[in-house]
């Protein structure tokens, strides 16, 4: 089997999640099966470099806006110390804000229409659009309502995948089927601290810009890994390996993949006696 070889074409190294998880795992986790290199390839060019270039863009939208408020927040600081006017209350502000959150959306809805093509190499089922709530209905037709596939596509998409999108589109289609999206710039509270970015989708609650961002990287890395690990079982469900999460603590900081390859439990079993 020829190896795989990993080229530095972007500023975002192995050292964050996203690279270390899409690319090199995604390498490691296919290497004790039985694939030829073509399926290797085909898979590793979803996660490895489209989905993974999509969200390396999430998390530059998310780091700018997180910088800015530490570089705020310390401007406050500082200002509160050499006040010429008390009565003058200067608000901060995120120049590019909107701009950051909505590219953030694009890059969202564009990472999970490209891992929409594992279903066309796969499955030979090809979904031209993040419709996860169609692909359920495929998969359940498919495989049956308690499939693995079949839950972790409805969970994620009740969970999370469904609000994004909605986002985007109401960005994308502005009063449209999904309404409107609301974001706001750091505001002066009445308790006189200022609040960090919100947004919401129309009359929903407001949610923190930045917490928000965290978790839909987080979940987006997990749903990748999650359908892999699908993919592979299903390629080889006769295999002795199975996926094991390595604890937070013990992953390699310059390279902090989550999950690995080992064997089955009974297969230590037989090799002990």
């Amino acid at each position: 089997m020829e190896p795989m070889y990993l080229r530095k074409v972007s500023d975002i190294g192995t050292e964050n999640p996203i690279v270390a998880r899409l690319c090199v795992q995604s390498i490691d986790l296919m290497k004790p099966f039985n694939l030829d290199q073509k399926l290797q390839d085909d898979i590793y060019n979803v996660l490895g470099v489209n989905v993974k270039d999509r969200l390396v863009a999430c998390y530059k939208s998310y780091i700018y806006i997180y910088n800015e408020i530490i570089r705020l927040d310390k401007e406050i600081s500082l200002s509160k110390t050499d006040k010429v006017n008390p009565n003058i209350v200067e608000i901060p502000t995120i120049i590019d804000l909107n701009e950051k959150c909505e590219n953030f959306l694009y890059q969202s809805k564009l990472a999970l229409r490209d891992l929409c093509v594992l279903f066309k190499i796969i499955y030979n089922k090809t979904f031209d659009e993040p419709r996860f709530d169609k692909i359920y209905d495929w998969a359940k037709n498919e495989f049956g309502e308690n499939n693995s596939l079949t839950k972790m596509i409805k969970s994620d998409h009740d969970t999370w995948i469904r609000r994004v999108i909605s986002m985007r589109n109401a960005v994308e289609h502005r009063g449209g089927h999904s309404g409107d999206l609301h974001i706001t710039n750091m505001e002066l509270a009445p308790d006189n601290k200022f609040t960090w970015p919100k947004w919401r989708l129309n009359d929903e609650v407001n949610g923190s810009v930045l917490k928000d961002m965290e978790i839909y990287i987080y979940n987006m890395l997990a749903f990748c890994e999650d359908l892999q690990i699908v993919i592979l079982e299903r390629i080889s469900p006769d295999s002795p390996f199975t996926f094991v999460e390595i604890p937070e603590e013990e992953r390699d900081i310059n390279c902090p993949i989550r999950l690995k390859v080992s064997l089955k439990p009974e297969y230590f079993k037989g090799i002990s006696e």
